[in-house]
C-alpha cells in the first residue's frame, strides 16, 4: 500500500508540474468565466512549481528565477528567495548559481537605492565568476558595479568597471556587451559635459544595437541621442528620437525604461516653456508636460524604481519654476532630495539643491537659496572637477593603449601563424616529393633485376635507396625524437641506432632477393 501511495503522489506531481509549465506559458493572460477572473503572474507560476519540486539543483534555480522575477513587484520576497538560493547552492557547491543568486540579490539592493548593498553582493558574484573563470559572467558584474559608481558621482570608478567590461566582451565577441559598455562609457561623457566623446559612444553603441536587431537596445541607443538633442535645445530632433525609442518601448512592454520615455518627452515639453508667452499656449503646453511626467512618475513608483522616481520628481519641480509655482515645486524637489539622500545618488542631489535654490530665489527668500546654492556648487565640484576630468583621461587613453597592444599582439600572432602553415605546406611538399622518388627507386632497383648488371652496382643501388629511407624517417621523426630526448646527444643517438637496427634486416633481405634475381637471371 505504501509504494502505492508513493506511485500516486508521484503522478500527481508530475500531473502539478505539467499544468504549471502550462500556466507559465499563459502567465500575464486574464480568462473570465462568469463574474470569476482567473490572473496568474510568471512569478505566482513558479512559486507553484518550487513548492512541487522535489530535485534540489532544479530548486536552486528556480529560486534564483523568483529572486529575479520579483525584483521590482515584491522586492522583500525577492531578497528572501535570492538568499534560500544562495543557501542552497552553497550546500550543493553550485558555484554558478551561487554567482547568480548574488547578482541578483544586488538587482534588488539597487533597484531599493541601496548602493553600498548591492556592490557589495556584486562583489560577492564576481569573485565566483573569476573563481570558475567565467568571463562572461564577470563582464556583466562589471558593468552594473560600474552603473552603481555613475549614480554615486564616481565616475572615474564607474569608467574602469565599464572599461574592464567592454575589454572582456570585445575578447569574446560579444557584440551586445561591447554595445552596453559603449553606451554607458556615453552616459559617462554626457554627465561630464563632453558630447562629443558621447555622441561617439552612442553611435558606436546604436550600430552594434542596429547589426544585432536588438529592439530594446536599439530604442536605449534612440533615446540617449534624443538626450544630446536635447541638451543642444535641438527640441524638434530630441521629440522625434524620444518617440522612436518610446514606440519601440511600448511594444516591447517594458514599463521601466517606458517611463523613463515619458520623463524625457515630459521634460522637453517643459523646457519648450520657456519660449511661451501666450496663456493657452502656456496653459496647454504645461498640461502636457505634466501629463507626461506623472505617467513616468506613476510607473516608477509601481516598480518601486527610486532612483526614476528622483528624476521625475526633479522634472516636475523644474516645470512648476518655468511656470512661476515655486512652492509646488519645492514640495517636488524635497520629495526629490529625500530619496536621492537615501540612496546616495550625488547627482540626483545636485539636481535637487539647484532646484531649490531656484525656487527659494523665485519666493525671494535669499538665504534658502543661498544655501542650497551652496550644496549644489559643492555637490557639482565633487562630480565634475579638473582631477576627475584627468582620471577618465587617463582610464581611457589607458583602455586604448591596452587595445592597441591587443591588437598587435593578435596581427603578429596571426602573421606568425600564417608563416607556421605556407613552410608547413612546403615542408609536405617535399616531404610528398622526397617520397615519391623513393618509391621509384625501388621500383627501379626491382625493375633492373631483370637486367644483367654487375652485383656490386645492384648492392650499392640498395643500399643508396635504404639510406635515403633512413634519412627521411630522421627527418620525420626529429622533431618528436627532440621532445623525448630533451635534446640530449646520448638519446638522440640510441633512437637513431634502433630505428638503424629495424632498417638493417630489410635491407639485408632485400638485397639478398636481388642478387638471387640477378644471378638467376
Amino acid at each position: 500500500m505504501k509504494v502505492i501511495k508513493t506511485r500516486r503522489k508521484q503522478t500527481r506531481n508530475q500531473v502539478l508540474k505539467v499544468v504549471l509549465i502550462a500556466a507559465i506559458c499563459m502567465a500575464n493572460c486574464t480568462s473570465i468565466y462568469g463574474r470569476i477572473e482567473v490572473k496568474l503572474t510568471k512569478g505566482d507560476s513558479l512559486a507553484a512549481l518550487l513548492k512541487a519540486e522535489q530535485n534540489d539543483t532544479s530548486r536552486a534555480l528556480l529560486l534564483n528565477q523568483l529572486c529575479y522575477e520579483y525584483r521590482y513587484s515584491f522586492p522583500d520576497k525577492a531578497l528572501k528567495y535570492g538568499e534560500q538560493a544562495i543557501a542552497l547552492a552553497q550546500q550543493l557547491d553550485l558555484s554558478e548559481n551561487l554567482a547568480k543568486a548574488h547578482k541578483n540579490i544586488g538587482i534588488v539592493h539597487y533597484i531599493l537605492g541601496e548602493y553600498v548593498k548591492a556592490i557589495a553582493s556584486y562583489t560577492a558574484s564576481l569573485k565566483i565568476y573569476q573563481s570558475i573563470n567565467s568571463l562572461e559572467g564577470e563582464a556583466n558584474i562589471y558593468n552594473n558595479i560600474g552603473i552603481i559608481y555613475r549614480l554615486q558621482g564616481n565616475y572615474p570608478q564607474a569608467l574602469e568597471h565599464y572599461l574592464k567590461s567592454l575589454t572582456i566582451d570585445t575578447k569574446l565577441g560579444k557584440k551586445r556587451g561591447m554595445a552596453g559598455s559603449y553606451n554607458n562609457i556615453g552616459a559617462i561623457y554626457y554627465f561630464q559635459n563632453n558630447s562629443e566623446k558621447a555622441i561617439t559612444y552612442y553611435s558606436q553603441a546604436l550600430a552594434l544595437f542596429e547589426e544585432l536587431e536588438d529592439p530594446q537596445a536599439m530604442a536605449a541607443g534612440y533615446n540617449n541621442i534624443g538626450v544630446l538633442f536635447e541638451k543642444d535645445k535641438d527640441y524638434s530632433q530630441a521629440l522625434e528620437y524620444y518617440n522612436k525609442a518610446l514606440a519601440i518601448r511600448k511594444t516591447m512592454g517594458n514599463q521601466q525604461e517606458m517611463a523613463a520615455s515619458y520623463n524625457n518627452i515630459g521634460g522637453v515639453y517643459a523646457e519648450q516653456l520657456k519660449f511661451l508667452h501666450n496663456p493657452d499656449s502656456i496653459e496647454n503646453q504645461f498640461e502636457r508636460a505634466f501629463a507626461y511626467l506623472q505617467k513616468g512618475l506613476k510607473i516608477e513608483k509601481e516598480l518601486g524604481d527610486k532612483n526614476g522616481m528622483t528624476y521625475s520628481l526633479s522634472v516636475i519641480g523644474n516645470l512648476y519654476n518655468i511656470v512661476k509655482q515655486p512652492a509646488d515645486a519645492i514640495l517636488y524637489f524635497e520629495k526629490s532630495f529625500t530619496i536621492a539622500t537615501e540612496m546616495g545618488a550625488l547627482d540626483r542631489l545636485m539636481d535637487a539643491y539647484d532646484g531649490l535654490s531656484t525656487s527659494y530665489v523665485q519666493m525671494r527668500n535669499f538665504k534658502e537659496a543661498l544655501k542650497y546654492y551652496r550644496l549644489y556648487t559643492a555637490a557639482k565640484d565633487t562630480l565634475f572637477n579638473e582631477e576627475k576630468s584627468k582620471d577618465l583621461g587617463r582610464l581611457e587613453a589607458g583602455y586604448e593603449f591596452e587595445t592597441a597592444q591587443a591588437e598587435s599582439v593578435r596581427a603578429e600572432e596571426l602573421q606568425l601563424k600564417n608563416e607556421v602553415e605556407a613552410k608547413t605546406r612546403g615542408d609536405n611538399l617535399q616531404y610528398s616529393g622526397i617520397l615519391i622518388f623513393i618509391v621509384l627507386l625501388f621500383a627501379g632497383v626491382f625493375f633492373v633485376g631483370r637486367f644483367n648488371i654487375p652485383i656490386r652496382l645492384a648492392e650499392g643501388m640498395i643500399f643508396f635507396s635504404f639510406l635515403l629511407v633512413f634519412e627521411f624517417t630522421l627527418v620525420l621523426l626529429d622533431p618528436y625524437i627532440e621532445a623525448y630526448s630533451s635534446g640530449a646527444p646520448a638519446l638522440k643517438l640510441g633512437f637513431n641506432a634502433v630505428i638503424a637496427g629495424m632498417i638493417f634486416p630489410l635491407h639485408s633481405f632485400f638485397e639478398e632477393r636481388l642478387k638471387q634475381r640477378l644471378m638467376s637471371s
